[in-house]
């Protein structure tokens, strides 16, 4: 409840600017969200509708940017994320590829995947994203898959254990070209910001943003725990334990969509949140 606010406000006016950005249609390069018969309509998470502009899915994140005066009738301003803490007692800032991110909240940002990561920027500019097409990509579809870490010393893009194994190597090593293959720079990836909100991202400036959080981050520890698989797609769900500027562990979760083509497996959504 506590992120209802924020990201209705959010919502409602990364919507009428990414739709006045790139109009409803698609291009033709994403992806579908979700096997068939797994793919819900974009609106519905655990089974809660709520009627907005966004085509009915419940807006929720962190904290709210507004709140309600005690015994008033209106609305005062609260705190909210703003700015961020690098390293090094905040003094570094971080040399980011990505060169949409926004600090501070207005009207033209959308959450960033990175919100729960204080030493990254809270938000994106929403010109560099548009409203998702397409359902909600369902991460628990299918049967589980028997991931063998490891196994396999020959790498071939179309097998879950190696692409699961290349996301532990890309963050334990600083390495993001160790996963950069599974994203196409000109296709949509959908992004799903916990149950706060989502959108599509172009694949080059999802590789940008996803390259920033493996650069800028202190990682102890990346602990794939779940792999699933069905005749023409998968997903992949991990553990990212890191050290926070305050020097604290810290847990998040990230989920990835995947689609299996003629040259192996590609990133079609991704999930990020904190628990």
């Amino acid at each position: 409840m506590k992120r209802l606010l924020f990201f209705a406000l959010a919502a409602l006016a990364m919507s009428s600017f990414a739709f006045a950005q790139h109009g409803h249609g698609d291009n033709g390069k994403g992806g579908k969200h979700g096997p068939p018969d797994f793919a819900k309509g974009q609106g519905k998470r655990d089974g809660e509708l709520e009627a907005n502009n966004r085509g009915g899915r419940k807006a929720a994140g962190p904290p709210c940017v507004m709140s309600r005066k005690s015994g008033a009738g209106d609305y005062t301003n609260s705190s909210y994320r703003s700015g961020t803490f690098h390293y090094d007692n905040g003094l570094h800032k971080g040399h980011y590829k990505f060169h949409g991110y926004a600090e501070e909240f207005d009207g033209q940002r959308a959450p960033s995947p990175w919100y729960d990561y204080v030493h990254m920027p809270a938000y994106i500019q929403t010109a560099h994203v548009r409203v998702s097409i397409g359902g909600l990509f369902e991460f628990e579809a299918g049967a589980a898959y028997s991931y063998q870490p490891h196994h396999f010393s020959r790498f071939d893009e179309s097998r879950l254990d190696n692409v699961a194994d290349r996301l532990g190597e890309a963050f334990k090593d600083k390495d993001f070209d160790r996963m950069g293959w599974l994203v196409d720079d000109n296709r949509w990836v959908q992004v799903q910001v916990g149950d706060a909100d989502h959108y599509d991202m172009k694949g080059g400036a999802f590789k940008d943003v996803v390259r920033d959080l493996v650069d800028e981050t202190r990682t102890s520890s990346y602990r794939v725990k779940s792999v699933r698989s069905w005749d023409d797609g998968a997903s992949i769900v991990a553990e990212h334990c890191f050290i926070d500027p305050f020097g604290q562990r810290k847990t998040a979760w990230h989920s990835y969509g995947l689609e299996k083509t003629d040259h192996g497996y590609r990133l079609t959504s991704f999930r990020s949140e904190s628990k």
